[in-house]
């Protein structure tokens, strides 16, 4: 946490996400983008979660996520980042495998504390290591807590959580609706209805003028 403090600060951190959503049309091989919208993740406190928040923050700095997407599928329970490019969907898994993490690609092990629960609209570290997150869009405290998880070895272990979204709740809610049918199990996989969202721009809100609205 001392390397966290030392290069970010004590906190509370703000991440500010612009992000343009693209409807895609399989049977066409075309999207159709949408107006460009801003949330904001307020990070978990640095006492709670510091490997976790070092890690999303210097992913932040070397701008790992930026040009990438998020992926939602109708009836699903999270928007997941996909380290794959928005423009020509390949993968862009090397930014993460060549970067300047302290950690390196992966969590040391999966943080996770009990006072910071995957409520709706936190954000955890798919797998329990990353690099790739979610944005829970319902309350998943059973399914990312402790014991959620099948492919954990240890029954006990659970997905880092650490940040929450703040601002920006409603472009989410009309966008990635989980009230939508879910698509038929004989529906090919290429085939069944996704939204993507553009990571256009991932930054770190450090002006007082930018967080004030945020901590007051």
């Amino acid at each position: 946490s001392r390397e966290l403090i030392d290069r970010y600060g004590k906190g509370p951190h703000f991440v500010e996400f612009t992000l343009t959503p693209k409807s895609v049309s399989r049977s066409k091989k075309k999207s159709v983008e949408f107006e460009p919208f801003k949330i904001v993740i307020k990070l978990a406190p640095v006492k709670m979660m510091p490997l976790s928040v070092n890690q999303f923050l210097q992913m932040v700095e070397q701008g790992l996520w930026e040009g990438t997407m998020f992926v939602f599928q109708p009836n699903h329970h999270v928007i997941q980042s996909s380290p794959t490019d928005v423009r020509t969907a390949k993968s862009v898994e090397d930014r993460f495998d060549n970067s300047d993490l302290t950690y390196g690609k992966y969590l040391p092990f999966p943080e996770y504390t009990d006072e910071y629960p995957h409520r709706k609209y936190t954000v955890g570290f798919a797998g329990g290591l990353g690099p790739a997150f979610y944005i829970n869009m319902e309350d998943n405290t059973s399914n990312h807590g402790p014991g959620g998880q099948v492919e954990n070895v240890l029954h006990e272990e659970a997905e880092p959580c650490f940040g929450e979204v703040i601002s920006g709740l409603e472009s989410i809610d009309d966008y990635f609706r989980t009230d939508e049918p879910p698509p038929s199990p004989n529906t090919p996989l290429d085939r069944r209805a996704i939204k993507i969202v553009a990571i256009d721009r991932v930054r770190l809100l450090k002006d007082y003028e930018e967080t004030k609205q945020y901590t007051s």
